[in-house]
């Protein structure tokens, strides 16, 4: 019999891989959506499609009876929108109100699921120049630390109802149609390929097959629990990123933004994401073999701009 998977916030960015991958490793899923219309190209005999609102519980409770993994990857884009007070709570409220949701289902079940891989990301580290980082180090300062803190905390609960848990704190992934890279090569096609300030901070990326290769992971090695960085072994300055992604696209970088203008408009999001430098290790994943497929800026883009 095939095990199954209960997938929240599986309409995304990452989802649509996840399931891919997953589909092929012969899991049948169960994926709670917000959007579940997005996968209407996926065949219903493995995957099944539950609307959700990252809050209530109804209709999906039983399905994490005896199942192999809750993976949790439900919240709020954070670049979908200003960072204004109320954004802000939407934006940590949406990750804590679906993990609680989750955790509530957990406790009326009879045989909880064997895993719960929590997301997370590396902007809880905050913003560190130029120090190498990795899961030993203490969190950062700034809104996003304090949002990975609190997610990451919420979803520790599960470890007192039995159930191994993994949290994985994502860099920034990289991949075709969606995502960061997608709308950062906008620009370099319309030959206004861009740069700001000394582009001196480091930026810790993965490739998304790396993102959904390490869930697979995490799941199937059960020595694997606490807090995993999911970054590529080399992490690279941003300037270097912007050379490579110009390179790849033929493209030259000749337009000059301001950084006081990013400031200035985007305030409190462009100091925690554009001007963050974060120069992180994936630790835990080496240490126990994981082997990633794209571990250089140049190989990823050539793969994702390439497909």
């Amino acid at each position: 019999m095939a095990k199954k998977i209960v997938i929240s916030g599986g309409s995304g960015f990452m989802g649509h891989a996840l399931i891919d991958l997953f589909r092929q490793e012969g899991y049948n899923m169960l994926v709670l959506s917000r959007r579940p219309d997005k996968h209407t190209d996926i065949p219903t005999n493995t995957v099944k499609f539950k609307q959700w609102d990252a809050r209530n519980l109804n209709g999906w409770v039983k399905e994490l009876d005896g199942a192999s993994a809750v993976i949790n990857l439900a919240g709020e884009n954070l670049s979908s929108g200003f960072w204004t007070e109320k954004r802000k709570h939407k934006l940590l409220h949406s990750r804590i109100d679906a993990t609680r949701a989750i955790l509530e289902a957990i406790r009326k079940v009879g045989k909880p699921p064997e895993v719960m891989i929590q997301a997370s990301a590396i902007g809880y580290y905050g913003s560190r120049g130029d120090e190498i980082l990795d899961e030993t180090s203490h969190r950062g300062e700034g809104f996003l630390a304090d949002l990975c803190e609190q997610w990451e905390r919420t979803a520790a609960e599960v470890e007192k109802l039995g159930v191994r848990l993994v949290r994985l704190r994502f860099g920034l992934v990289l991949g075709g149609n969606g995502g960061l890279l997608q709308r950062m090569t906008i620009p370099y096609q319309l030959f206004a390929g861009f740069h700001f300030g000394n582009n001196d901070q480091w930026m810790s990326w993965v490739h998304r097959h790396d993102v959904v290769n390490s869930i697979l992971f995490a799941m199937q090695h059960k020595e694997m629990k606490g807090v995993a960085n999911v970054t590529a072994p080399e992490p690279i300055l941003f300037r270097e990123f912007l050379q490579q992604l110009g390179k790849q696209l033929h493209r030259p970088s000749w337009l000059y933004i301001p950084p006081v203008l990013l400031r200035a408009f985007l305030g409190q999001m462009a100091e925690e994401t554009i001007f963050t430098s974060q120069r992180i290790i994936p630790g835990k994943l080496m240490e126990l073999g994981y082997s990633f497929a794209f571990s250089s800026i140049d190989l990823a883009l050539r793969d994702i701009l390439n497909s």
